[in-house]
C-alpha cells in the first residue's frame, strides 16, 4: 500500500525528472513546497507535548536591516529579506534539519526532530556555515545587483555601498531537550525548551558572521572541527558555568578507514616497516631537495595499501617540517570523468561538500585559493576561476575565462599552470606538499596527466605525491612503470608484498588474543592459505566463525577441536569473499544485492525503498533485522556520519566482497534497480548539490538510459568538458 510519504517522494522524483523541460526556477519552487509537506507530514506524526531529550537547536539572527531601510521601502525590505530566508531555509534542509519557525529577522531549526541521528550535531554546524557562505553570497550577488542596477549606484561605488548595507548573521548552536506542541491558538507545531533557550544565549554571544556552540555540541564534534574557546557562559540544566566555542572551520576529512580487527578484537600495525621507512625517506628528500616526487605504492586487494598509509599519515604529526596535506580517491564510477580525482583533492581540502550548492562550492574554492595566495591579489581570483573550470565548478561566467573559454586547449594549459602556481604559493607556508591519492588504478586520465605535467614541468616544487594502487594502474600507465624502471627523477615504484611467515603468525596472534591457546594447525593452516595477505587472514578467522569453529565469546574465544578438520579454505581473496556471501540466508543476500547497486556506500532507506519494489518484498522492520545482521557479521559497517542527513549510512567492508556481491545480480535485474536508485536520488537529493548529478548520471548509465546520463551530466559540469589529454605547449 503507498503511503503519503511515497506519494509525496514520488511527485519529487517526477519534478526532478522533467527539470530539464520545467527549469530550474519551477522545479526548485515546486520541489521546496512538496518537502515542506513532507515535514509538515512527519508534523502529523508528533504527539502534541511529545519530549525529546537530545535534540539539537540552532538559532540564526540577522543584523542590517537599519541600513538596508536607507535604500529600500518596508515592503522591498520583506521581499528581500523572504528571498534569502529561502536560501538558508534550503541549506538546513540539506543537511537534514527542520525549520521550527521564522522570527522575523530569525529563525529556529531543529536536528534529530522527530528522528535522531548520531550526527545531528556535525550536520546542524555544517548547516551553519554553509549559511554563513550563503549569506556572503546573497550580500555580493542580489545586493549587489539590486544597488548597482536598481537604485542607479554607478558600478565602481556598488562594492563600497554593498559593504555598508550588507545583512549579517549570528548563529548558535545547542543540544538538550525540546518539547514540540501547539503553543496558543497556532495549529502549527513549534519547540520550547533547553536547547532553543540555550542556543538562543549563544547566539547573542556569537560576534557578527560567526557560528558559536556549546560544550554539549562540542563534545560530539571534537575531532571534527577547528574551534576557539570564548566566555564562559550558564545554560539551561547546568548549574555552572560551561565553555562555548567558536567553530573556525571544518577539519580535514579522514579517509574511511577499517581498522583491523575481527569482532571486536583490533590488531597492532604488523610489519610494513622497511616500507613506513622508505616513504618517510622519500619524503624528506622530497623537502630537503625541494623535488616534486611521485610515489607508487602497488599492491593486491587486501594487502593492507590503505592501512600503511594511515600508519605513515600518523607519522606525519611528529615529522620535523611543515606538511600541507591534501587528500584524494579515486571512484570506479569516476573513471571516465575528466579530473575527477583532482577535483576531490580539492574539494576536501577546502571543506566542499556534496551537500553543498554549486554557488557554495565555487565561493569557497575561490576563497581558499585566494587565501592560499595571498600575495597574488586580484590574481588569485583569476587562477580560482581558471582551476574551477578545470574541475567542472562551472566558472563560465567569470569575465577572466571569456578569452579562452572555447578554446579547451588553451583554457586546460593556463589552468595547469595555475596549479602549479597555486602550489608554489603554498610552499611559501609550508616546507612540502603531500597528495595522499587512493584507489588510483581507477584514476581518469586528465588527472594523472596533471600529475606528470607537475612533476615534469615544476620538478622543483616539492611536492609529494602517494599513489595507492593496485597493479592495473601498471597497465593503464605504462610510462610510469618504464620512467620508474629507469630511474627517471620524480618516479618511484613501491611495492606491497605479501606478509612473511612470520609476519602473518604476528597477525594471527593479534587476532586471536582471546583464545588460552591457539592450535597450531588452526594458525598454519590459515596462514599458509592467506599467502601474506592481512584481509584474507581476517576474512578467515570470521568465515571460522560463521561456520562456528571459533564461538567469538567474551571474555574469551572457544575452539572447537574436533571441527578442525573441516576446515578448507579458499584459494584467494575473491573465492573467500564469494565463500562467505554464498553461505548467508537467502534474505540477507538478497538485501546485501540491493546494497551492491548503490556502491560501497549505501543507505538504509535506500535499501528500504528498493525493498518495496521487489517482487519477493520484505517488511521495514525485516530490512532493519537483516543490516543489523549483515553489520554484526562485519560483512558492512556503520557510518558515524552521512554523505545523506537523515540517512543512516554503511559501507561495504572491502571492495572485493562489492565484486562478489554485485557480480551475483543478473543483468536484467542490475537495470531495474541502478533505474530505481536514480529515482531514489532525485527524490531525495534533488541533483542541486555539486555531487548528486554526477551519481545520478552514472546508475542512468548502469540502467541503460544514455540521453538521462548525459543530462545529468551536463548538468554537473555546466559547460563543455574537457578532455582527458595533457596541455599543448605554447
Amino acid at each position: 500500500m503507498v503511503t503519503k510519504r511515497e506519494d509525496l517522494e514520488e511527485a519529487v522524483s517526477i519534478l526532478e525528472a522533467n527539470r530539464a523541460l520545467l527549469g530550474d526556477a519551477v522545479v526548485d519552487v515546486a520541489v521546496s513546497a512538496l518537502r515542506r509537506k513532507l515535514f509538515a507530514w512527519q508534523d502529523e506524526t508528533i504527539t502534541p507535548g511529545e519530549q525529546f531529550e537530545q535534540a539539537v537547536a540552532l538559532v540564526a539572527d540577522l543584523s542590517g536591516f537599519t541600513a538596508m531601510s536607507e535604500l529600500m521601502d518596508a515592503e522591498e525590505v520583506r521581499d528581500t529579506v523572504n528571498a534569502l530566508w529561502l536560501r538558508l531555509d534550503s541549506v538546513i534542509e540539506a543537511w537534514g534539519g527542520r525549520i521550527d519557525k521564522h522570527t522575523g529577522d530569525g529563525l529556529i531549526a531543529l536536528f534529530g526532530v522527530p528522528e535522531r541521528h548520531e550526527d545531528d550535531a556535525k550536520r546542524a554546524i555544517m548547516a551553519a556555515l554553509d549559511m554563513q557562505v550563503e549569506l556572503r553570497l546573497f550580500n555580493e550577488q542580489a545586493w549587489y545587483d539590486e544597488l548597482s542596477h536598481e537604485w542607479g549606484v554607478p558600478d565602481g561605488e556598488a562594492g563600497e555601498a554593498s559593504a555598508h548595507h550588507r545583512l549579517q548573521m549570528r548563529i548558535g548552536i545547542h543540544q538538550g531537550g525540546v518539547v514540540l506542541g501547539k503553543v496558543g491558538q497556532s495549529e502549527s507545531v513549534t519547540a520550547v525548551g533547553d536547547a532553543v533557550v540555550g542556543a538562543n544565549l549563544l547566539e547573542r554571544i556569537a560576534p557578527v558572521g560567526s557560528v558559536v556552540i556549546s560544550e554539549a555540541i562540542f563534545s560530539h564534534v571534537q575531532d571534527m572541527f577547528d574551534v576557539e574557546p570564548l566566555e564562559d557562559v550558564v545554560l539551561p540544566g547546568n548549574r555552572e558555568n560551561s565553555v562555548a566555542y567558536l567553530v573556525r572551520r571544518e577539519k580535514p576529512r579522514a579517509f574511511r578507514v577499517a581498522l583491523s580487527g575481527v569482532a571486536g578484537v583490533f590488531s597492532r600495525f604488523v610489519g610494513r616497516t622497511e616500507e613506513v621507512a622508505q616513504l618517510q625517506f622519500l619524503l624528506q628528500e622530497t623537502q630537503e631537495k625541494q623535488m616534486a616526487q611521485l610515489v607508487m605504492v602497488i599492491g593486491d586487494a587486501g594487502v593492507g595499501k590503505t592501512r600503511l598509509l594511515s600508519e605513515f599519515e600518523h607519522l606525519l604529526g611528529i615529522f620535523p617540517a611543515r606538511i600541507c596535506l591534501f587528500k584524494g580517491r579515486s571512484h570506479r564510477w569516476t573513471e571516465q570523468l575528466p579530473f575527477a580525482l583532482i577535483r576531490d583533492l580539492f574539494t576536501n581540502y577546502f571543506d566542499i561538500h556534496l551537500r553543498s550548492r554549486m554557488e557554495v562550492a565555487r565561493e569557497k574554492l575561490t576563497q581558499g585559493i585566494m587565501e592560499l595566495m595571498q600575495d597574488f591579489g586580484e590574481r588569485a581570483r583569476e587562477r580560482a576561476h581558471f582551476i574551477g573550470q578545470l574541475l567542472g565548478f562551472d566558472f563560465s561566467d567569470s569575465p577572466y575565462l571569456q578569452g579562452a573559454y572555447y578554446e579547451p586547449d588553451r583554457l586546460r594549459l593556463y589552468a595547469f599552470r595555475d596549479v602549479a602556481a597555486l602550489l608554489t604559493a603554498v610552499t611559501e607556508q609550508y616546507d612540502a606538499i603531500v597528495w595522499y591519492l587512493e584507489d588510483v588504478h581507477w584514476a581518469d586520465e586528465a588527472s594523472l596527466n596533471l600529475i606528470d605535467f607537475l612533476v615534469q614541468d615544476f620538478p622543483h616544487i616539492p611536492l609529494f605525491v602517494v599513489c595507492l594502487a593496485r597493479p592495473t594502474l601498471l597497465e593503464k600507465r605504462p610510462s610510469w612503470q618504464i620512467l620508474s624502471t629507469q630511474g627517471m627523477p620524480g618516479y618511484v615504484r613501491l611495492d606491497l608484498a605479501p606478509l612473511s611467515l612470520v609476519d602473518s603468525h604476528h597477525l594471527l596472534g593479534e587476532l586471536l588474543q582471546n583464545i588460552p591457546l591457539v592450535p597450531n594447525r588452526l594458525i598454519d593452516t590459515v596462514a599458509a592459505a592467506a599467502d601474506g595477505n592481512p584481509l584474507y587472514i581476517e576474512e578467515a578467522i570470521r568465515l571460522l566463525i560463521d561456520r562456528k569453529i571459533i564461538e567469538p565469546d567474551q571474555p574469551q574465544w572457544q575452539v572447537h577441536p574436533g571441527k578442525l578438520h573441516q576446515i578448507h579454505l579458499p584459494r584467494s581473496l575473491e573465492e573467500l569473499m564469494a565463500t562467505r556471501f554464498a553461505a548467508l540466508p537467502d534474505e540477507e543476500r538478497q538485501v546485501l544485492q540491493m546494497a551492491a547497486i548503490f556502491g560501497r556506500i549505501f543507505w538504509d532507506s535506500g535499501i528500504r525503498r528498493l525493498n518495496q519494489q521487489s517482487h519477493t518484498q520484505l517488511s521495514d522492520e525485516q530490512v532493519d533485522e537483516i543490516i543489523a545482521q549483515l553489520e554484526q557479521k562485519e560483512l558492512i559497517f556503520r557510518q558515524r556520519t552521512s554523505i545523506l542527513p537523515g540517512h543512516q549510512e554503511y559501507i561495504f567492508r572491502h571492495d572485493s566482497l562489492l565484486n562478489v556481491t554485485y557480480d551475483s545480480i543478473s543483468e536484467e535485474q542490475k537495470v531495474v534497480w541502478h533505474a530505481r536508485v536514480a529515482e531514489w536520488f532525485m527524490t531525495h537529493v534533488g541533483g542541486r548539490m555539486i555531487g548528486d548529478a554526477l551519481v545520478i548520471a552514472y546508475h542512468h548509465l548502469r540502467a541503460g538510459n544514455q540521453a538521462e546520463a548525459e543530462y545529468w551530466l551536463q548538468r554537473m559540469s555546466g559547460n563543455v568538458m574537457f578532455s582527458s589529454d595533457g596541455p599543448e605547449q605554447e
